[in-house]
């Protein structure tokens, strides 16, 4: 299984936990979040790189995440696959498509939701990635 693993650095002015987040290249890499004040405990979050899991009755897609190894559902509507990441429809082998080539940026606002929100469920719908221009409001999921 290959996994994403978060870096972690010391902020060294207000001594609060940054998380880089997995690759660079996303949309998401100039944004620093706050991982976890000094004191508090850092939560290891991996996405296992398998093939999300369709909803017919959303529609969605639903993927893993290892939060501490605890595995924690994360959704990504149908809708915010079509608007923000190319699914040219809801069929499922279309949502499948755009997720596979859209995975970093989507497990990278998984992850910022998750590290808001602690091993809780997410859902990631298209005025998520609407309103955050690409770089994920913290604690905010429409």
């Amino acid at each position: 299984m290959i996994c994403i693993n978060a870096r972690i650095a010391l902020h060294a002015k207000t001594e609060a936990m940054y998380l880089d987040p997995p690759g660079a290249d996303t949309p998401f890499a100039h944004v620093p979040r706050i991982m976890a004040h000094k004191g508090y405990p850092t939560m290891n979050i991996t996405f296992p790189q398998q093939a999300p899991v369709y909803l017919s009755d959303e529609p969605a897609l639903t993927f893993w995440a290892l939060a501490d190894g605890e595995r924690v559902p994360c959704t990504v509507s149908a809708e915010a696959l079509e608007d923000h990441f190319g699914a040219t429809s809801w069929r499922e082998e279309d949502l499948q498509r755009a997720f596979e080539d859209s995975r970093a940026v989507i497990e990278g606002a998984a992850e910022q939701l998750l590290t808001s929100v602690g091993r809780r469920p997410v859902m990631l719908r298209s005025g998520y990635f609407r309103f955050s221009d690409g770089a994920p409001m913290q604690g905010v999921a429409s």
